[in-house]
């Protein structure tokens, strides 16, 4: 398992690279807007 640190400065890459910051910010937001408080629920959708 990789640290804490490591797990977002590799998932920041592969979206930039896949994304660009305009996306990424879009992404983010939707994932905090859309996600339920209960992180095994939200899991679910997935």
């Amino acid at each position: 398992m990789i640290s804490v640190v490591a797990l977002r400065r590799e998932g920041f890459r592969v979206l930039s690279e896949n994304l660009g910051l305009v996306e990424i910010e879009r992404f983010v937001t939707l994932l905090l807007r859309e996600r339920p408080t209960d992180y095994t629920e939200w899991r679910k959708g997935f």
